[in-house]
């Protein structure tokens, strides 16, 4: 997942820009202090990838990325399509193990050894 989760431009927290934003008496404007940028609502910093993330939800390791507002549903997708896909293999290497260990005295079976060192190692 190389899309950008919605990352708040760093070091945009200058004197200068935000008087350009022109606010509205009594609006306030929060400042990351770790990234010196301006946090819009519902933004996180991410200290993994060290930067705010608008409506971060988690920083994934598998993916090396933040998950937030531009990439959720790419997550979700990526997350879907991986169970739908790694249930076959789940359920190959599973259910003989799982039946192994129901009855081992009766059940010795060989292909059901293998695969519980094939599950195991």
């Amino acid at each position: 997942m190389l899309i950008d989760p919605g990352a708040v431009p760093k070091g945009n927290a200058t004197k200068e820009f935000i008087e350009s934003l022109q606010l509205k008496p009594g609006q306030v404007v929060y400042k990351c202090p770790k990234c010196c940028s301006i946090k819009p609502d519902r933004a996180h910093h991410c200290s993994v990838c060290k930067r705010c993330i608008r409506k971060m939800d988690h920083h994934c390791p598998w993916v090396n990325n933040c998950v937030g507002e531009n990439n959720q549903k790419y997550f979700v997708l990526f997350t879907s399509e991986d169970l739908i896909f790694s249930q076959p293999i789940t359920e190959e290497d599973i259910i003989p193990v799982l039946q192994m260990f129901s009855d081992p005295v009766q059940n010795r079976d060989v292909k059901a050894r293998k695969k519980t060192g094939k599950f195991f190692s």
